[in-house]
């Protein structure tokens, strides 16, 4: 078991037991600065004013690691990240919705969807569901995710459907009628197999050849 200690003072902290990826790490953390990243962290420390530790369980030691440096710096651009990492960007992100900080899961969709942009990637099945599941109609989140599915062209046709199938309904819906806007007219459902002439997405294939987190 090792302890990272955030900026240590006279300030009165709180050791966090972080269980998981068959790791067990302690981050002692100033407890101003968790009240002050949410709601989550200000009402646990209200109910538990005199506690001196607290435990998390299946959280990566490593994910919360940048979460401590996030909460300290609120640095975009923190060096131990791993952008080119859509599994480690997107448990980041996890966390954030884990621990209520909409500040660091806004940071973490945010540098997720640049990495998918950047490597020119159409979103996984499993990403598109997190994203969907964890937000609200017409969020940010949703808009991105639907928009570099339709953005990115190329003929998939047929090939498309096992992977569509798989995704959330409410993106399904909201897919389809993103299509009907780009292809000027009604988009009938499923058009992946009933319209197949006007079905294009770029740099997407078969389900088996799909880039996904």
């Amino acid at each position: 078991m090792s302890t990272s200690i955030a900026h240590p003072s006279k300030r009165p902290t709180i050791q966090v037991y972080i269980s998981g990826n068959r790791q067990f790490h302690t981050f002692v953390v100033h407890k101003d600065v968790l009240v002050r990243s949410s709601p989550k962290w200000r009402n646990t420390l209200a109910t538990r004013p005199d506690a001196k530790d607290i435990i998390i369980e299946n959280v990566d030691p490593t994910i919360f690691n940048i979460y401590v440096q996030w909460i300290y710096s609120r640095n975009d651009e923190i060096t131990t990240l791993r952008t080119d990492s859509a599994a480690c960007l997107t448990d980041a992100y996890l966390l954030g919705v884990k621990l209520g900080d909409k500040g660091f899961q806004k940071f973490a969709s945010n540098k997720l969807l640049d990495f998918f942009t950047t490597h020119r990637i159409v979103p996984g099945v499993r990403f598109v569901n997190i994203f969907y599941e964890l937000s609200k109609p017409g969020s940010a989140e949703r808009l991105a995710v639907l928009d570099l599915w339709v953005e990115s062209r190329h003929d998939a046709g047929k090939k498309i459907k096992s992977c569509v199938e798989d995704v959330h309904r409410e993106f399904r819906a909201d897919f389809v009628k993103a299509l009907s806007v780009q292809t000027e007219g009604p988009v009938k459902d499923q058009p992946w197999v009933s319209q197949p002439d006007i079905f294009h997405m770029d740099a997407l294939k078969a389900k088996e050849d799909v880039k996904a987190i």
